[in-house]
């Protein structure tokens, strides 16, 4: 399940929480109920960044408590995990450039 790239270079933090929420749902659906409670549950996304972008291309979110600016990696990875606060907030989120995908992190279940 992706999260769907912005249209244009700046959208609100909600919308990464509420992809995440979705899928999070998504598999409390499918573990059942006696499993759910043991269920992993996905904290985060990975933008992917076409190859022109990686090591360069960025992430910036402005918040009350000042911007948080992170790089791809050398994959054009960038990895985000959500913060409760900045949910609460719903802050713009700035990319220097369209994403390919926008996933739920599940690297770490």
């Amino acid at each position: 399940m992706q999260i769907p790239p912005p249209e244009g270079q700046t959208f609100r933090y909600n919308r990464l929480g509420d992809g995440v929420a979705e899928m999070n749902k998504a598999i409390h659906e499918q573990a059942g109920m006696v499993l759910s409670v043991i269920a992993p549950k996905i904290k985060g996304v990975i933008f992917f960044f076409p190859k022109a972008g990686a090591d360069k291309a960025t992430v910036e979110i402005e918040s009350a408590a000042g911007v948080k600016r992170y790089t791809a990696d050398k994959a054009g990875r960038i990895k985000l995990k959500l913060e409760k606060a900045l949910l609460t907030e719903n802050p713009e989120i700035n990319v220097s450039e369209k994403p390919a995908s926008i996933v739920p992190d599940m690297e770490d279940l």
